[in-house]
């Protein structure tokens, strides 16, 4: 009670001095008596209670910071995570000693504080062998290890702390509402009590006892009202000023009650941030693992097509005995080859394809050798089922353009990949390139692959592009892959500045129509037949079931002024032939295998018979040759062309058979360079190294001394008095590394006073700053590996002034 109400009493009631001082007593008594509970109940009830929240926030806050640690594969992060997670494990520990220091409620209390602190030291012990588990390593092994026992072990036992701390924080709130009723009926009491013994003892001055007495019930009800409204977690409501403004006890409880209020609501939105917080570094986590998984998913579907052809062409190459096959097989294995290294030289550059940042390189090259590269390797596929691969080029269509054409070939490979996988035996799929627009500077180039497959829905098109989605849950069953390949063909398609959409009926096949710009080259490649070969002379025969084809055959010969006759078959086909015997005959006969089946060796052997060997015979196939060559080469057949058909490989054939007889090889790549006089030092710890090395230049004329390591190489040097033409240095070497030796090779160049030597690093690092190192070290060029013949040519030309 304020004082001044005591001070206003004793000068109305006079007499009851006595009275009024006992009655103000006795009400100090018990508003004293009463803050006394409330201060109890905030210390020994709701801070205990704000403890055990902030240890349950800090242990899932330090659980979703280790499982981030196991995700991850940086060791710095993984160590930044698990220092945070130790201190609020420390920060735990505080805030548990804090809550055992105040008084316990009774035996029950401590009993549930007792077993939660026999939980939490139990996961304590089983999360740090969980760690060993783990996070010491970035395997993907060591993950799942760490998985398995995540859920068989520790989540159990993370359940079992978890009752055991909400079921002591529920007895915590539940004896704090407790102390809050009493508290409440306390003060009612008093408060009644005050009434009645001032009601008593000034009854004769009622009106001033009832004045005043109204006017603490106002402030006790407004004090009481303000406590149950943050007993109901209502905490919109606030004290009026004045009441904040008084300096008595209900002033004090006031201020209490605010504070209490502030306090609550701070813990309240603590739990949310904390919630937030515990959200965000679960879908961080979460969103780490996809990334790993997104990235191991995408490498295995670009690299296995790539494999696949090199594994098949090689087994083709072993059976075959004729040297073209081989030699068509070996260049199969080189071009998917470095297809496959394109894909290798974009996993080292990790923070891009993490990134999903692909970079396109303008190059210019020639679109009618990159479609025969794309079908290379999809031919394997091809192959396996019997499918027909068919391609045509629109009249006209430039096949020169500027632009990044492994990006372009990887597109069109995952399509026709696709198109092999999901079209049954025997099927057809056929390419289209088109160009709708053409300005002076580039071109907007249309493939269109159309297939006889499976075909899809309009819901299943809708999800076709996005990441790991495929038509339905049984594709990846039946037919294999990742869903990956679509969603990164639609991201390199759209830095090309073009698009991708897909036309499909459901059980009739499937149509894709990419659109990428590219620029125009000056250059223009045209195929033409030699000089030598009479056209007006020259006949050519088609043999093929399919229109497709034959309208290919006729198209290309037309331009050529050569006549050209088409045949469904071979009982049309020996018509033709026997009604040109005498008059025109033929110069070369097309056949498909395909076409004349079991009938074919026949057919060729009676071709061969009839003419007396003089038709030349071209056997067509989907490079199955490998299982018809010794047949068909012992009926007389004279080259096999492989399917699909370009126009540069049939003029490229008639010119080989009916004119000069080319053959491209590496020899002819080196045709004309010559490195007489010139003598290398090429320093090289692997032998098979060393022996690719030799076989690149091994007709050049080149002298070539060698060294395994750097000390002998700076020992070859000296010994020489540094007269080497050019050195080729590679990087990791035991005894002496590349770097050194090369340091040491200028040191003694210096101080010797002889000229510089080129020193070209030849290494496998290909990061930029492993170039900028060999430069660092004193080098003049860099080659990667593996090494390519006509860069190695340009690297000695350029450095050896020929």
């Amino acid at each position: 009670m304020n004082m001044s109400f005591r001070q206003s009493i004793l000068g109305l009631i006079g007499l009851s001095l006595l009275i009024t001082v006992t009655t103000g007593g006795i009400g100090s008594y018990f508003m004293l008596n009463n803050s006394a509970s409330i201060e109890y109940q905030y210390q020994n009830s709701t801070t205990p209670a704000f403890h055990l929240s902030k240890v349950k926030a800090n242990f899932w806050k330090a659980h979703a910071l280790e499982l981030q640690a196991v995700l991850d594969k940086e060791q710095k992060r993984i160590d930044a995570s698990l220092a945070q997670a130790r201190e609020l494990y420390k920060e735990n520990d505080t805030l548990l000693q804090l809550y055992s220091a105040a008084e316990f409620s009774g035996p029950e209390e401590k009993a549930l504080y007792e077993e939660m602190v026999e939980k939490r030291n139990k996961f304590h012990r089983l999360n740090a062998r969980a760690l060993e588990l783990s996070v010491l390593t970035t395997t993907d092994e060591a993950i799942a290890d760490f998985n398995r026992y995540n859920v068989t072990v520790m989540l159990p036992v993370m359940g079992e702390f978890m009752d055991a701390l909400d079921a002591l924080s529920l007895l915590v709130y539940e004896e704090a509402a407790k102390a809050n009723t009493l508290n409440q009926k306390r003060s009612d009491a008093a408060f009644l009590t005050i009434g009645g013994i001032i009601a008593v003892a000034a009854f004769i001055l009622l009106v001033v006892g009832y004045y005043f007495a109204s006017r603490i019930m106002r402030v006790l009800v407004r004090v009481t009202a303000f406590a149950s409204s943050i007993a109901e977690n209502n905490f919109d409501h606030e004290l009026e000023p004045e009441l904040l403004a008084r300096t008595d006890e209900f002033g004090s409880m006031a201020k209490m009650l605010a504070v209490m209020r502030t306090n609550l609501i701070r813990l309240v939105g603590d739990l949310t941030a904390t919630a937030a917080e515990l959200a965000t570094s679960s879908e961080l986590a979460h969103r780490a693992n996809e990334y790993k998984s997104i990235f191991l998913a995408r490498m295995s579907h670009e690299i296995r097509t790539p494999i696949n052809a090199i594994i098949g062409m090689t087994y083709i190459a072993k059976k075959a005995k004729d040297i073209d096959t081989v030699r068509d097989s070996l260049n199969k294995i080189t071009t998917s080859s470095a297809h496959l290294l394109g894909l290798v030289n974009d996993i080292l550059d990790m923070s891009k394809i993490e990134a999903d940042k692909f970079e396109l390189i303008e190059e210019e090259f020639n679109l009618e050798k990159m479609l025969m590269n794309v079908y290379t390797i999809a031919g394997v596929k091809a192959d396996e089922k019997a499918l027909n691969l068919l391609v045509s080029l629109e009249n006209g269509l430039s096949t020169r353009f500027i632009g990044d054409s492994l990006r372009l070939s990887q597109i069109l490979t995952n399509i026709l990949s696709n198109a092999c996988k999901f079209t049954p035996a025997r099927g057809a799929i056929r390419l289209t390139v088109s160009c709708p627009e053409k300005n002076s500077l580039s071109s907007l180039v249309r493939f269109t692959i159309q297939d006889s497959g499976i075909g899809m829905t309009d819901e299943q098109i809708s999800r076709l592009f996005a990441p790991f989605e495929q038509a339905d849950s049984n594709t990846s069953r039946q037919f294999g892959g990742t869903g990956l390949g679509l969603a990164i063909c639609a991201r390199i398609v759209e830095l090309m500045g073009g698009d991708i959409r897909v036309e499909s009926t459901f059980g009739k096949g499937s149509t894709f129509i990419i659109t990428v710009k590219l620029k125009n080259s000056v250059q223009f490649d045209s195929t033409r037949l030699d000089a030598s070969i009479d056209m007006r002379s020259t006949k050519i025969m088609v043999v093929d079931e399919c229109e497709e084809v034959r309208s290919f055959f006729t198209n290309l010969f037309q331009e050529l002024a050569v006549s050209v006759v088409t045949a469904e078959g071979a009982e049309p086909a020996l018509a033709l032939l026997q009604q040109s015997r005498d008059s025109s005959p033929f110069s070369i006969v097309f056949l498909d295998w395909d076409t004349l089946g079991c009938e074919g060796i026949a057919f060729i052997k009676k071709i061969k018979a009839d003419f007396s060997g003089e038709v030349i015979v071209v056997l067509v196939s989907m490079s199955r040759f490998a299982e018809i060559e010794d047949k068909a080469t012992e009926a007389g057949v004279n080259r096999f062309l492989p399917k699909p058909v370009f126009s540069s490989t049939v003029i490229n054939l008639v010119n080989e058979v009916l004119g000069v007889a080319r053959c491209e090889t590496y020899q002819e790549s080196l045709e004309g360079v010559n490195f007489e006089g010139k003598r290398i030092l090429l320093v090289e710890d692997n032998e098979i190294n060393c022996e690719i090395a030799c076989a690149y230049l091994e007709h050049t004329g080149i002298a070539i001394d060698m060294a395994t390591n750097g000390v002998e190489a700076i020992e070859k040097f000296l010994g020489a008095s540094g007269k080497y033409d050019l050195i080729l240095m590679d990087i990791n070497m035991p005894v002496m590394d590349g770097y050194t030796a090369s340091k040491r090779i200028r040191t003694e160049e210096l101080d010797r006073g002889w000229s510089k030597t080129p020193i070209v690093a030849m290494t496998a690092n290909s990061f930029k700053e492993d170039i900028s190192r060999c430069f660092e070290a004193g080098m003049d060029d860099h080659l990667a590996k593996p090494m390519n013949v006509d860069i190695v040519v340009q690297i000695l030309q350029k450095h050896l002034s020929v």
